[in-house]
């Protein structure tokens, strides 16, 4: 959930994000083609890249237009996803004024049906750690469904199952 919070954070700001799932030694360049600031590993912040996941580093660093925040797990899942589908970003600071949204807007019905993916995390080896925080923020999400259409909703899929069907990298 670290993505999808920090996403939040830097959206509240102003800043438009870009995820990116790709390799770690291409992000600059990804940056660049966007015209974006990247955003860097905890550890590697500075006084001159300010930035990471953190959205205590995302409010305390200048804002900025537009950002790429690199992440192996959330960021590659949205980033997989196709041109023509909409992609949200939830997390627990923003959860009510996202299903406000998806409701207002008529998804969570037989027409416009939803997928939360609790994204997780890697093991070193590349398989998939489901996360305690992702679980919640999925589980949490489900109020946001209207209660008559709950069946178009498909909240408490295991994360194995959705993430069978992204590529992680």
């Amino acid at each position: 959930m670290s993505f999808t919070t920090a996403v939040s954070s830097a959206v509240q700001a102003g800043t438009r994000v870009f995820p990116y799932g790709g390799q770690e030694d291409a992000a600059a360049s990804f940056a660049r083609e966007k015209g974006a600031r990247l955003a860097v590993a905890r550890h590697a912040v500075t006084a001159v890249v300010p930035r990471s996941l953190s959205p205590g580093h995302l409010r305390a660093a200048p804002v900025v237009p537009r950002l790429v925040l690199p992440s192996a797990n959330g960021a590659a899942v949205a980033a997989a996803a196709p041109a023509d589908l909409s992609v949200v970003a939830a997390c627990l600071r923003n959860l009510t004024a996202v299903g406000s949204r998806l409701t207002a807007q008529g998804y969570g019905t037989a027409h416009r049906s939803v997928a939360v993916i609790a994204a997780g995390e890697q093991w070193p080896d590349g398989t998939l750690r489901p996360a305690l925080e992702d679980l919640l923020g999925d589980a949490l999400s489900s109020p946001t469904c209207p209660p008559r259409e709950r069946a178009h909703c498909p909240w408490r899929l295991p994360p194995p199952r959705h993430a069978a069907h992204a590529p992680l990298t």
